[in-house]
């Protein structure tokens, strides 16, 4: 299987998908932890405040993880492009 190219579409791709991915892991963690505390207290703590917290913490993650990825393939590819032999 041949890598794709780090190109800038590339880049877009991965923050939106690591956003996402690190979006919905902290609202299911998030959920979680008001679900453990259900007997304690007796109904579902969940509010907007939590929602947006998770969109917080997915693109303060996500982003830089996605650039990071793209920054390392345009590494990797143009390292490549300067051991080719002649």
């Amino acid at each position: 299987m041949k890598p794709q190219l780090a190109t800038i579409k590339m880049l877009f791709i991965l923050a939106l998908l690591y956003t996402t991915l690190f979006t919905c892991m902290t609202a299911a963690i998030s959920l979680l932890i008001a679900a453990t505390f259900i007997n304690k207290i007796g109904y579902l703590n969940i509010d907007m405040e939590d929602v947006f917290f998770s969109l917080k913490a997915g693109i303060a993650a996500g982003i830089p993880t996605g650039a990071g990825i793209w920054i390392s393939a345009k590494i990797n590819e143009s390292s490549k492009n300067n051991k080719r032999p002649e």
